[in-house]
């Protein structure tokens, strides 16, 4: 992902976001982690190629769940509640926005370097391939510090 298209204060932001979906439940919060005013940062995504700010953090919460979710032991219901989802559907629903499959089909079939992709090309079709880096954050959530 171009974060180095966005102000440094907004990639820092997001940065946290990814690491830390929980820190940022709404746009609202980002928007203070930024400290630019709403109408910019959703200009600053526009320009950088990006999904909304709201789109973005569903899919923050998306691939935290999915790092729990490889855990074997890990309920459904669980990680919903963990990742601060309203409930297992609506999980459910922002997984399959994000990488085409339920929760259980994605713990199921995809690698962690494949679920990675499929999130990446959907936050940011044009920049799947540098989202890498991006992610790289998130991706140590996936390697056993999930909970």
């Amino acid at each position: 992902m171009p974060l180095g298209r966005l102000p440094e204060r907004v990639a820092h932001a997001v940065e946290r976001l990814v690491r830390n979906p929980s820190l940022c439940t709404d746009v609202s919060d980002l928007v203070s982690a930024a400290g630019i005013p709403r109408r910019s940062l959703y200009r600053r995504f526009e320009e950088a190629g990006l999904v909304s700010p709201r789109e973005l953090i569903v899919a923050a919460r998306v691939l935290r769940a999915y790092a729990f979710l490889r855990e074997p032991a890990s309920s459904l219901h669980v990680v919903a509640s963990h990742v601060r989802f309203s409930d297992t559907d609506a999980m459910a629903r922002a997984m399959k926005w994000g990488v085409g499959l339920t929760p259980g089909r994605a713990r199921e079939r995809l690698a962690p370097d494949d679920f990675v992709a499929r999130l990446a090309a959907r936050v940011g079709p044009s920049n799947a391939v540098a989202m890498d880096a991006w992610l790289a954050g998130a991706d140590d959530g996936m390697r056993g510090s999930a909970a």
